[in-house]
């Protein structure tokens, strides 16, 4: 019995009774190796209408077939048109012969087909040979003279009816003859992707929480240009330091700062602690105009200094030593570098500059970053000291003017709720940010269940709530060598990177340290044990404020 789609047809629907009984002939009569699909829509692209195939038949050898479904007979008398006679016995002139009808359908199914095979394949053609067919269910011993571009094998009759393996058989072998080569036909597995993912996908089309997200995104995205636009009387100052939590968007005012400054002239350094943020960064300058990019340095501090060496004739040399060694060089030895440059003229010091995550920077390294600017260089300054994971305590100039920001502008209501409650930092947020939905937090269990939830998570967010790769990233307190993920190179099917990538189809696993600044619609956290020092308050207010919208938590304890 040939698997059918649906499984019945219901013989009181418009021209139900002919369709059904050819329906049941062919599901009945055809091997479990045809698929028969019944009443397939499909839109006209040429014209923006909707038609439909009566039924079409796919053989993974033997091809893909429209058949066209005529119940009281159809007739091309002597003016040349054809006519259809109804089941009240009144008769309709036809726009087109049944046949035209048939070969039509067969040729815009082709069309969509193609098309979706190749996005679905990357870029292989149909892999089928097809053709049409027109079923005549009640009618038997007709096949003289029939029009000259019909042939026998096109026509499925009563008798046809009686033997329908034959006759798909003999409609394969005739449609073959008129292509010029047999397509390579494809494998069980491709075949069955074919069946399932181009020409009868599965369609869910409820809420997915990545659309529900999307409306949430684009609200807090205007609460924060309107923060930015309220914040912009700020960037008049010759010094600013502003200070604020988590999310309250101290990365977008820098930013702004720095457009601003670089498009009135002025070479502005735009620069950070953490290398994922400084590659943000990066990016988001190099997107500006050319003239605005060109007068803007932009990274993590340590990258400018290092693309400070050549211009002195010196090489990134970081020692094999013990873990002493390795600081000194980057909190003082590399650094230097920079100040070297500058004062040797080889690098011009700047006229403006912002620095994010200030929390985060070596003491020393101010009064370098105040040698490479020039006297009367624009400063902002952003910081967060909740985030100060690293111990540093710094107060830069106390004098300077401060600004407090206070709303979180990243994440929803529900997420700020739960991370001021489990990490004892506050974040308010506006009257109207959206509510969201509240984190999961599970019990971690050791191994490979957590593995096997983990992939199960990903996948259905992957799949049913329509997120892609690069919205999801995941956390944790160590890294991928000793983390559950030790061994691994992919989750759900998806490769594993540790670093800002441009596949779009790989996930990103890296370290709560290496996270900071940086956010993402959907966090899992992995790994999470309140008694591991990498967990401790401050680094649980960080790995929980990057999410947007959703944040996933595997516990070894099931708390946060």
């Amino acid at each position: 019995m040939a698997n059918a789609f649906p499984d019945r047809l219901m013989p009181s629907r418009p021209g139900g009774r002919a369709e059904a009984t050819v329906f049941e002939a062919l599901k009945r009569g055809l091997p479990d190796d045809w698929y028969l699909y019944a009443s397939l829509p499909l839109l006209e692209r040429d014209r923006a209408a909707e038609s439909e195939c009566d039924f079409v038949l796919l053989h993974r050898l033997s091809g893909l077939y429209v058949i066209e479904c005529k119940g009281f007979g159809v007739e091309r008398r002597g003016d040349g048109y054809w006519y259809r006679r109804d089941p009240d016995g009144s008769e309709k002139k036809l726009r087109e012969s049944p046949f035209e009808q048939a070969q039509r359908g067969v040729k815009q199914l082709v069309e969509v087909l193609r098309r979706r095979w190749r996005e679905d394949s990357g870029g292989a053609d149909l892999p089928f040979v097809h053709g049409h067919a027109v079923a005549l269910p009640w009618v038997r011993g007709q096949r003289n003279g029939l029009p000259l571009n019909v042939e026998p094998e096109l026509l499925l009759d009563a008798d046809g009816l009686d033997q329908p393996l034959h006759f798909v058989q003999q409609l394969a072998a005739f449609w073959r003859r008129t292509h010029r080569a047999a397509p390579r036909p494809l494998d069980e597995v491709a075949f069955t992707r074919f069946r399932k993912h181009v020409l009868l996908p599965r369609t869910h089309l409820s809420p997915t929480m990545s659309g529900l997200f999307a409306a949430d995104g684009r609200q807090l995205q205007q609460q924060t240009d309107e923060q930015i636009r309220v914040l912009s009387g700020l960037l008049s100052q010759q010094h600013q330091v502003v200070t604020g939590p988590a999310g309250t968007g101290k990365t977008l005012l820098g930013l702004e700062a720095a457009r601003r400054f670089a498009e009135s002239g002025l070479r502005t350094l735009l620069v950070c602690f953490n290398r994922g943020l400084g590659e943000a960064l990066e990016a988001r300058v190099q997107a500006w105009d050319d003239t605005a990019a060109g007068r803007t340095t932009a990274g993590n501090f340590h990258k400018v200094c290092e693309d400070a060496l050549p211009s002195l004739g010196r090489k990134l040399e970081v020692p094999a030593g013990p873990p002493d060694a390795v600081r000194a060089y980057f909190e003082h030895t590399l650094p230097l570098a920079l100040f070297d440059a500058v004062a040797a003229g080889h690098v011009l010091p700047w006229q403006a500059i912002v620095v994010d995550e200030a929390q985060d920077f070596h003491p020393d390294w101010w009064s370098i970053l105040e040698n490479v600017t020039t006297p009367n260089a624009r400063w902002l300054v952003l910081a967060d000291k909740e985030q100060d994971i690293f111990g540093r305590g710094n107060e830069f100039h106390a004098d300077w003017p401060r600004f407090q920001l206070t709303f979180n502008l990243r994440s929803s209501q529900a997420l700020g709720r739960f991370v001021s409650a489990a990490s004892g930092m506050t974040l308010d947020h506006l009257a109207n940010a959206p509510e969201g939905l509240p984190p999961q937090v599970e019990r971690q269990a050791p191994g490979k269940p957590t593995v096997e939830r983990l992939e199960r998570l990903v996948a259905d967010l992957l799949g049913r709530e329509g997120f892609y790769p690069a919205q999801i990233v995941i956390l944790s307190p160590h890294t991928r060598a000793r983390s559950s993920l030790a061994g691994r190179t992919d989750v759900a099917g998806h490769p594993l990177v540790d670093h800002t990538h441009g596949d779009r189809d790989a996930l990103l696993h890296t370290t709560i340290g290496k996270f900071k600044g940086l956010e993402a619609d959907v966090v899992i956290l992995i790994d999470f044990d309140p008694e591991d020092k990498l967990c401790r308050p401050a680094m649980r207010y960080v790995a929980a404020s990057r999410a947007r919208h959703m944040l996933y938590v595997f516990s070894k304890t099931g708390v946060f």
